[in-house]
């Protein structure tokens, strides 16, 4: 397109910066993130969530620009921290935006929690919606590797423990696992990054 001098939109962008996720090319996903920026594409949530999928394994950077996607409003209703109650909704957003999530929720959301056991014993549910069916289908990848896999792989990584249930696209919490956890990591989650990339990487 740019030999013929055709400049791409934000829907071209946002294809490629997927393609590039898919082919485990984050650098290039994350140049062709870059330069929209320079070139005047205005970024949409689509793009968030591609160049999220792209450097999720970056843990720092996929951070750094998942707080830009909060900051601009659209993942504004990711977290939900009610009284007797907390939630994390990644049924929208890709994969590897879902794990960038998952984490910064962990050890930025639930901080005061943390930190404060007793702040927990009044939670009655602590739950992650991840989605299924229609809504997930497209997310899926070899192997079935979908959000509901890498969100229960995730807590393995950090022993945390969950409670059964039927539900296909929520995944429920053991509050008791959760604290005895941080108690024993002083007050933080402690996540087996590199474990976790190799059990991706089988």
């Amino acid at each position: 397109m740019k030999e013929e001098g055709i400049d791409p939109n934000v829907h071209i962008y946002n294809s490629a910066i997927s393609a590039c996720a898919r082919s485990n090319l984050w650098e290039k996903g994350y140049e062709l993130y870059q330069e929209m920026e320079r070139v005047g594409v205005k970024r949409d949530v689509v793009t968030y969530n591609a160049v999220l999928d792209a450097v999720s394994s970056q843990i720092p950077l996929g951070r750094k620009l998942f707080q830009v996607g909060v900051e601009k409003g659209f993942y504004a209703k990711v977290s939900r921290l009610g009284e007797h109650w907390f939630e994390l909704d990644l049924h929208f957003l890709s994969l590897g935006g879902g794990e960038i999530a998952l984490g910064w929720w962990f050890e930025e959301c639930l901080v005061p929690y943390l930190q404060d056991t007793d702040k927990l014993k009044t939670v009655k549910s602590i739950s992650i919606v991840t989605g299924y069916g229609k809504t997930r289908t497209r997310g899926r990848r070899f192997g079935d590797d979908g959000m509901r896999k890498r969100c229960k792989a995730m807590l393995r990584f950090m022993n945390i423990d969950e409670h059964d249930q039927t539900n296909a696209g929520r995944i429920h919490v053991n509050k008791d696992s959760l604290i005895e956890e941080v108690k024993k990591n002083g007050g933080k989650i402690i996540f087996d990054l590199d474990g976790y990339i190799r059990w991706k990487e089988t």
